[in-house]
């Protein structure tokens, strides 16, 4: 074929010229489609990334190692069995992870000094400690995501400031569904903060926080005290 071939988003187009010939014993070689990344432990994710389906045990973390990158699950599932973090966001920003069922660890998803990345759509459960640690992490987007039989569903350490928790499920984790510690302006949007063992919002040495439209109910305690802006949140 003498003729323009090119690919966009893995859809291969054909421009044939005036005169193009097809030789049909001459099979055309398309360009071949990204692979996925099966993930077993240890690797450093610097380009965005899907991740192949089905299940994933890790014997280490995953390390995010750059700016401006999605890692797209599309429903896989990555775990571990007991300690140590699933992925870790350290210094970055604008990474997106969405769409993983996340299990098994201390900590699903560890972000560390960094600003402005996006937790999307992701399903997480039995973590030891905290389903998403924010440690000195500011701007972060949590959104979507069901969280649920852990420690804590997310934690905010550190002057973890002016973080958006948006749309999420957080129940029966078995101490907090939402904790956060010397932290500000944070706020918490349309979330639904059910059957957690202790308390649903608790928020120590911290000022400014926002609670928008929220459904918290059936936990011991609601909120923990009055550092918060209330705008029609249910707190039963």
């Amino acid at each position: 074929i003498s003729s323009s071939i090119a690919q966009n988003n893995g859809t291969v187009y054909w421009e044939p010229f005036l005169n193009d010939t097809f030789d049909a014993g001459s099979p055309m070689t398309c360009p071949a489609a990204p692979a996925c990344l099966s993930p077993v432990g240890g690797e450093v994710i610097s380009t965005s990334t899907v991740i192949c389906p089905g299940t994933h045990q890790l014997s280490a973390g995953i390390t995010i190692g750059a700016s401006n990158i999605t890692v797209e699950c599309n429903n896989s599932v990555i775990k571990r069995s007991g300690a140590g973090t699933l992925l870790t966001v350290s210094t970055y920003t604008n990474v997106t992870i969405k769409n993983c069922v996340l299990s098994n660890a201390s900590y699903g998803i560890d972000t560390i000094a960094a600003q402005a990345n996006y937790f999307i759509n992701n399903t997480m459960t039995n973590f030891g400690t905290a389903a998403i640690r924010l440690n000195n992490a500011k701007n972060q987007v949590i959104d979507g995501n069901n969280i649920s039989s852990d420690r804590w569903g997310v934690y905010g350490q550190g002057t973890s400031d002016r973080n958006n928790i948006t749309n999420n499920i957080l129940s029966n984790n078995y101490e907090y569904g939402v904790y956060f510690s010397s932290s500000s302006n944070n706020r918490l949007l349309n979330n639904t903060i059910t059957a957690n063992s202790i308390a649903g919002v608790f928020i120590q040495n911290g000022a400014n926080n926002a609670l928008n439209y929220n459904n918290i109910y059936n936990n011991p305690v609601n909120l923990n005290n009055s550092q918060f802006t209330l705008v029609n949140a249910t707190d039963n």
